[in-house]
């Protein structure tokens, strides 16, 4: 029996980047749904079932952080992927350690091997919900 395939919702807005995110996670079965910026993306993902978001933090309009956070509010058990390359002085790190400490569950920084993506995403896909973990609260 064929598993169906968990949907990845992608917003980004620049259009190399999200040819190669969707087009990578693709061939490795995931279904792609994308938006090129987080309005549309919290619009698409109040009508769909998303196991995972894929966010770049820097775009046109309300941007990642403040997406991830409304993302995180709005849909606590699905998995959150921060991506950057960082923006105007921003480091990608200082950028994902932002989204990291609004929600999101594991970050990139840009630009990353496809392999890289793909490891990451079957990594943040097969941990247990947050609010499923039997541990307390900060352990690791």
């Amino acid at each position: 029996m064929a598993t169906i395939p968990k949907n990845i919702l992608l917003v980004e807005d620049d259009r190399y980047t999200l040819d190669i995110v969707s087009r990578t996670l693709q061939k490795r079965g995931y279904r792609m749904i994308i938006a090129s910026d987080m309005e549309s993306g919290l619009k698409i993902a109040r009508n769909g079932n998303f196991a995972c978001l894929i966010s770049d933090i820097f775009m046109r309009g309300m941007g990642g952080i403040e997406g991830i956070k409304a993302f995180r509010d709005q849909f606590p058990t699905s998995k959150i992927l921060a991506i950057s390359a960082g923006y105007s002085g921003m480091s990608p790190n200082d950028a994902l350690k932002a989204a990291t400490k609004i929600g999101a569950d594991a970050v990139l920084a840009k630009p990353f091997e496809p392999d890289e993506l793909t490891e990451c995403v079957a990594e943040l896909l097969a941990k247990e919900p947050a609010s499923k973990k039997s541990e307390p609260a900060g352990a690791v």
